[in-house]
């Protein structure tokens, strides 16, 4: 029943990741968000898919997989329409790097 409950918050965790994704594709920026927490996250899931490999949970391994496959890809965009916006506006007088915090 535990792995149950755990593979649940894993599937929706992967849904709102997939919401992250789908969210900064349509916007092509990063506004308002930290990094850091989903560079955290993606770090607890890969360390997650050791553990649960060694520990042979397969259905949380796969779920795992699944949520951290979709952080890193958002972590990706997030630097890569970062780096964008940044280059796109070297001449502004706004301070770009007030969107990570």
């Amino acid at each position: 029943m535990e792995d149950f409950i755990n593979t649940l918050f894993q599937f929706f965790g992967s849904a709102a990741a997939m919401s992250n994704i789908l969210k900064i594709r349509k916007d092509k920026q990063v506004k308002g968000i930290s990094v850091w927490a989903s560079l955290f996250f993606s770090m607890w899931g890969l360390w997650s898919l050791y553990y649960y490999n060694a520990s042979e949970h397969s259905i949380n391994f796969y779920y795992f997989a699944l949520l951290s496959l979709l952080n890193i890809i958002w972590l990706v965009m997030a630097f890569y329409y970062k780096l964008t916006k940044k280059t796109n506006t070297q001449d502004s007088t706004q301070d770009s790097t007030q969107d990570w915090d």
